[in-house]
C-alpha cells in the first residue's frame, strides 16, 4: 500500500499520500491530534446533582453526630470498594505499521468477562483481607501465587460483586477480622468499642439480614450519597488510581501470547498493583480528602460548588426512582431504618401476594370461561346429532340404517336403486336400543314371503318400478335375480352383493356418535 502512495502523482490530495499508519484499534495520527486538543466533557446529571455541597452535607452531618456519640479511632474506621479488572485472552494483538511511523503503545486486545478487585482499608493505613473475584467456575492454577493470609480468590462466575457472594463468602471474614482488630487496640478502647463502616449504594448491600448482623456485632454501616464516589469515597479518591496505573503499564509484558501467558502476568500485575493499593500513606491519603474523618468534612465540600451546576427547571424536576429501599446516604444499621426497610419489605410482599391472587384469579376465570366454552360446544355438538338422528327418523319411519343407492353386480354392471334399504346391526352384538328391536322385525307384515312372491311376480315389478322397499329378514344379504334388472329374460341366477353409498355410511357414523354421547 505505500508503494503505491508513493507512486501517485502531485495531483493527489495530501490527505491521500500519506503512509498507512494503523494499529489495532487506535490510529497514531488521530491520537497524536487528540493530545493537542483539550477536549471537555459534560458530566452525567446524576453525579452533577451529588456532587455538590447541598447534596453531601447532610450525610457529613449524620457521621459526625456518630463521631460524637461513639469517638472512633482511626483503625476502628473503614471502607471497602470493587475495582473492575478489564481481562483479555491474548497478551500481545497483532498489529501493522510502517518503519517511519512507529505503532502506538495502546493497544486495545480482545475482550474478556471483568474480574473484580475488592479491599478493605482502613483510616489508619492498615487493611483487612482482600478479595479477587474472577469469572469461571474455578481458579486457574496460574493465579495460586497471589492466594495468601490477606488476599483470597473467589470464583463466583461473573466476576462481579452480588449478594451473595458478599453476605455469605466476604462479609464473615471481615467481621472476624474487625473482631480481632478491636481486641488488639488498647485501652481505653475495649472490646465494645463501635467500628464505622463506610461504602457505596449498590444493590449487593441490599440485604437487611447482612445489617443486622453488622448491628449485633457493633459496625455502623454508613452508605455515601448515590453518584458522589468520585470525591467523598477514600478508595476511589487514591489508592484505586495506583492501583489501575500499575495494571495499565504497557512494558513489562514478557510472556507468550496466549490465555496462560496473559494470566501468568496478571499474577505479577496484581502484585504490583496490591503493593501500591495497599501502601498506608496512600490509603491515610484518601481518607483525609473524603472528608469523612473526625471535623474534616470541609477537605471535601471545599472541592464541590456550592449547588448542581444545572439550570433550576431540571434541578427542580430531578427526581431519580431507586430500585427497591432506598440505600443511599443513610446509617443503614439505626434502628429507624432497619423498620422502615423492613415495613418496605412486608408492604412489597403483600403487594407481590396480592398480584399473585389476582393473576391466579384471573387464571382460574380463564380456565371457567375455557370450560364452559368446551360444554357449549360439546352441547351444540350433541344437539347437532340429536337432530340428525330426527332427521333419519323422519325419513325412514321404518328406522333403517343404510340406504342403498349403488350396487356392484359381479360380472361387471352396475345396478341402481335408490328405494333399497339394509338394516345391519354391528357384528356380534344384539342391538338393544328403542329404535331397533327384535319384536319389530319379528312381525309379519313386515316380513316378505318367498310363496306370496312366487304368485304375484307382476306386484313385485311393479313395486320395484315405484321404489317400493323389498322387505327382508334381519341380517340376510339382498339377492337379485337377473329378471329384476332388465325387461329381458335372463337366466343367470348368481347371488349378487351389495355396496354401501355415501349417505349409508355417514348414517352409520353419526349414529355411532350419537351413541356414545348418549353414554
Amino acid at each position: 500500500a505505500n508503494e503505491i502512495i508513493e507512486k501517485r502523482g502531485k495531483e493527489v490530495p495530501i490527505s491521500r499520500q500519506q503512509p498507512v499508519t494503523r494499529s489495532f484499534p487506535f490510529d497514531l495520527q488521530r491520537r497524536s491530534s487528540r493530545m493537542k486538543k483539550i477536549e471537555a466533557r459534560m458530566k452525567e446529571l446524576p453525579r452533577l446533582m451529588a456532587e455538590n455541597k447541598q447534596s453531601l452535607s447532610p450525610n457529613f452531618k449524620k457521621v459526625q453526630v456518630l463521631h460524637d456519640t461513639y469517638h472512633y479511632p482511626p483503625g476502628m474506621f473503614g471502607n471497602f470498594d470493587e475495582t473492575p479488572i478489564r481481562l483479555s485472552n491474548e497478551l500481545s494483538p497483532t498489529q501493522f505499521y510502517t518503519d517511519a511511523f512507529p505503532p502506538s503503545p495502546i493497544i486495545a486486545p480482545p475482550r474478556t468477562a471483568n474480574a473484580s478487585l475488592v479491599p478493605f482499608v482502613c483510616a489508619d493505613g492498615q487493611h483487612l483481607t482482600t478479595f479477587l473475584l474472577w469469572p469461571a467456575d474455578k481458579v486457574p492454577p496460574e493465579l495460586d501465587p497471589l492466594i495468601a493470609r490477606d488476599f483470597q480468590i473467589i470464583a463466583n462466575k461473573s466476576g462481579y460483586m452480588n449478594k451473595e457472594t458478599l453476605t455469605q463468602q466476604c462479609m464473615p471474614v471481615w467481621i472476624k477480622e474487625i473482631d480481632e482488630k478491636r481486641k488488639c487496640i488498647r485501652p481505653p478502647v475495649y472490646a465494645d468499642q463501635h467500628f464505622l463502616m463506610l461504602f457505596d449504594s449498590h444493590s449487593s448491600r441490599g440485604d437487611l439480614d447482612m445489617i443486622r448482623e453488622l448491628r449485633l456485632n457493633n459496625i455502623d454501616a454508613v452508605s455515601i450519597v448515590p453518584n458522589s464516589s468520585g470525591v467523598s469515597q477514600p478508595l476511589d479518591l487514591c489508592p484505586n488510581g495506583r492501583l489501575k496505573s500499575v495494571l495499565n503499564k504497557d512494558q513489562g509484558w514478557v510472556a507468550e501470547s496466549g490465555a496462560e501467558g496473559y494470566r501468568i502476568e496478571l499474577c505479577k500485575r496484581l502484585e504490583e498493583g496490591t503493593a501500591a493499593l495497599l501502601f498506608p500513606p496512600t490509603i491515610r491519603q484518601g481518607f483525609e480528602l473524603s472528608g469523612y474523618l473526625d471535623g474534616q468534612a470541609e477537605n471535601c465540600l471545599k472541592r464541590v460548588p456550592d449547588k448542581p451546576q444545572v439550570p433550576n427547571q431540571v434541578a427542580q424536576s430531578y427526581h431519580p426512582k431507586p430500585r427497591g429501599f432506598a440505600l443511599g446516604a443513610k446509617v443503614l444499621t439505626d434502628q429507624h431504618n432497619i423498620d422502615r426497610w423492613q415495613d418496605f419489605i412486608d408492604s412489597k410482599d403483600a403487594k407481590q401476594e396480592e398480584i399473585e391472587e389476582k393473576r391466579k384469579e384471573r387464571l382460574k376465570k380463564k380456565k371457567a370461561k375455557q370450560q364452559e366454552k368446551e360444554d357449549l360446544s360439546l352441547e351444540k355438538q350433541v344437539k347437532m346429532i340429536d337432530r340428525k338422528m330426527n332427521k333419519l327418523r323422519n325419513r325412514n319411519s321404518r328406522k333403517r340404517r343404510r340406504i342403498m343407492n349403488e350396487t356392484d353386480i359381479s360380472d361387471g354392471e352396475e345396478y341402481y336403486q335408490d328405494g333399497c334399504e339394509l338394516n345391519i346391526d354391528d357384528e356380534g352384538e344384539e342391538d338393544q336400543t328403542e329404535d331397533f328391536t327384535e319384536t319389530e322385525d319379528a312381525d309379519p307384515e313386515s316380513l316378505n314371503n318367498d310363496e306370496t312372491n312366487v304368485e304375484d311376480e307382476s306386484s313385485e315389478e311393479e313395486n320395484l318400478l315405484n321404489n317400493v322397499p323389498k322387505k327382508r329378514k334381519r341380517n340376510s344379504p339382498i339377492i337379485i335375480d337377473d329378471d329384476d334388472l332388465s325387461p329381458k329374460k335372463c337366466t343367470v341366477n348368481k347371488k349378487r352383493t351389495s355396496k354401501a353409498s355415501k349417505e349409508a355410511m355417514q348414517s352409520l357414523e353419526t349414529e355411532s356418535r350419537w351413541r356414545q354421547y348418549k353414554k
